[in-house]
């Protein structure tokens, strides 16, 4: 799960991953799997601990991704764009 705004899931994600803004995630909690593994990414690791203590102290089993998506792509990891509003 993306912890990022939208603007920057739109210039690039991870394939597989769903978008849940940190400023959203409280608001959105109920549409989080149960009883799953949430892999908590966002650009450099740190907003992405703040959602996965937040999520943990709800009882998910969350794991922060470090070093985010800056280690993502240094990594080679692959990255879907969504193309801007016009």
């Amino acid at each position: 799960m993306d912890v990022r705004e939208q603007d920057e899931w739109d210039a690039g994600h991870a394939p597989e991953a769903s978008l849940f803004p940190l400023s959203e995630l409280q608001s959105r909690v109920e549409e989080l799997p149960e009883g799953e593994r949430l892999l908590v990414v966002c650009h450099s690791g740190m907003r992405s601990m703040r959602a996965t203590a937040w999520l943990r102290s709800e009882g998910y089993d969350a794991v922060n991704v470090i070093g985010g998506m800056v280690a993502w792509t240094h990594a080679g990891g692959a990255l879907t764009a969504n193309a801007a509003d016009s």
